[in-house]
């Protein structure tokens, strides 16, 4: 059983038929060495005030209260839609302070890698599909009360599932409906797309074949959110991922 991809404390491998995420499992060049870092978390108190904690956690892992957060959005964005892929397969304690948790998921190509290698392919068109529908996205889990939260709206934090759909990754940041007051709430999501749209910046800044492009991805996320529907090209990217050897995609077997 080897990983398939390795990276940021997580791994993605098949195991007997099964494509699986373990997130935090240590670095991959590092293991679980160094000093600790300092993860954060919210949650409710005894009182129901929401409430940040910072705790101290073994590198490459998770605070345990981290994963539970994780995982308290996690049950209410599949709900809504917005994660369609990712179940819970095993929580792991690790000592006092370090947890880390496994997902069983069906793919694992990040809408980065989708888009680049449709754009290789000379697919512009249906490459930047993608910015659409994840800006769509955001506008149904925004509409729902949710937020993606702090550093989790990025370009390449989402997938390309089998069916060619959309789905988030990780949510251990996000706040769900009722977690924010309106006025908290509104500004929230506006910091959503506000970082969203800079990472778009920097990630296509950093390539120089990328930077006349940037401009377009932005304007196809931002026309996804505020028509808040998705573009209808699922199925044409659903066939371009089995007509291509992607290695985060669960084999049919």
């Amino acid at each position: 059983m080897g990983a398939i991809s390795s990276g940021a404390g997580s791994a993605v491998f098949e195991w007997r038929g099964g494509l699986y995420r373990l997130k935090r499992c240590g670095f991959k060049d590092q293991g679980l060495g160094g000093p600790p870092i300092a993860d954060r978390a919210f949650f409710r108190d005894a009182e129901g005030t929401l409430r940040e904690v910072s705790v101290e956690t073994p590198r490459g892992l998770c605070a345990p209260e981290l994963i539970d957060s994780e995982l308290r959005a996690l049950h209410a964005a599949r709900r809504e839609g917005l994660v369609r892929d990712m179940t819970v397969a095993a929580r792991y304690q690790v000592g006092e302070a370090g947890a880390s948790v496994l997902f069983a998921i069906t793919s694992d190509v990040r809408a980065d890698e989708f888009y680049l290698h449709a754009r290789d392919l000379g697919l512009r068109g249906l490459a930047l599909t993608v910015f659409h529908d994840v800006g769509a996205l955001y506008a149904t889990a925004h509409r729902a009360g949710f937020t993606r939260g702090v550093g989790n709206a990025w370009f390449g934090n989402d997938v390309v599932l089998p069916d060619g759909n959309i789905s988030f990754v990780d949510v251990e940041n996000a706040f769900v409906p009722t977690d924010l007051s309106p006025p908290l709430l509104e500004f929230v999501q506006t910091c959503d797309l506000l970082q969203y749209r800079s990472a778009l910046v920097v990630a296509f800044s950093s390539e120089s074949t990328l930077r006349e492009s940037a401009g377009a991805a932005i304007g196809a996320f931002q026309n996804g959110y505020q028509k808040r529907h998705e573009s209808g090209a699922a199925g044409e990217r659903a066939g371009l991922l089995r007509s291509t050897s992607f290695a985060g995609l669960r084999s049919e077997r």
